[in-house]
C-alpha cells in the first residue's frame, strides 16, 4: 500500500477516534453534570454492568490508540509535549482547565465520602472506622450518586485529550506529513 492510501485511511480512523472520544466526553460531561444537581442519573449501563465501567472501558477504547499513535507503535512511555504537540493552543487551555477540575473534584469526591457501601442481602450497608449501618434508600441513592460524580468527573480528562490529539493535535495529520 502507498503512502497516499494508508494516509487517507489514517485520517478516516483519526476522525472516528475523534468522534468517538467528543460522544464519551458528552457523555461523562451529562452524567456528571446530573450527579451535581441531583438528577436522576443510571447506576448501571446495562443489568450488572456499573456505569463507571463503561466509562472507563469507553476511555481505554480511545485513549490507548492515542498513546500507540503518538509512540508511533513502539512499547514505551510518550511524553506528554509529543501529545499535545500541534494542538492550537486554546485545546491545551481547555485541557489543562480539564485536568484542574479533575483533580479538584477527585480530591473533593474523597474527603466528602470516607464509607464504604456494601450491598447484601437487598440492604445497603455503610462501613466507616470499623463502625457499620444500614442505609435508607435516599442515603443509597445520595451515595450512588456521588459515585458518579466522582467516576464521571475523574474519566472527563482521559476523553478530553484524545478529542484535541484526533481531531485538531497531532492525531489529525497524516503519518506522511508527521515524518516528512
Amino acid at each position: 500500500m502507498n503512502s497516499v492510501q494508508g494516509s487517507e485511511a489514517r485520517f478516516w480512523w483519526s476522525r472516528v477516534a475523534g468522534v468517538a472520544a467528543l460522544a464519551g466526553f458528552c457523555v461523562a460531561l451529562t452524567i456528571h453534570v446530573r450527579a451535581i444537581l441531583n438528577l436522576p442519573i443510571p447506576a448501571e449501563s446495562w443489568p450488572g454492568c456499573p456505569l463507571s465501567f463503561s466509562l472507563f472501558a469507553g476511555a481505554f477504547l480511545v485513549f490507548m490508540p492515542m498513546v500507540r499513535d503518538a509512540s508511533d507503535g513502539r512499547i514505551g512511555p510518550v511524553s506528554n509535549s509529543r501529545i499535545a504537540a500541534g494542538m492550537p493552543t486554546w485545546a491545551r487551555a481547555a485541557i489543562a482547565v480539564c485536568a484542574a477540575y479533575v483533580a479538584l473534584n477527585f480530591v473533593w469526591c474523597l474527603v466528602a465520602h470516607g464509607e464504604k457501601v456494601q450491598v447484601s442481602n437487598g440492604k445497603a450497608i455503610a462501613y466507616v472506622s470499623g463502625v457499620s449501618r444500614v442505609l435508607t434508600d435516599d442515603e443509597y441513592r445520595d451515595y450512588l450518586g456521588w459515585q458518579a460524580r466522582f467516576w464521571s468527573g475523574h474519566i472527563l480528562i482521559f476523553y478530553l485529550v484524545p478529542v484535541f490529539y484526533f481531531l485538531c493535535g497531532p492525531g489529525a495529520k497524516g503519518r506522511v506529513a508527521r515524518q516528512a
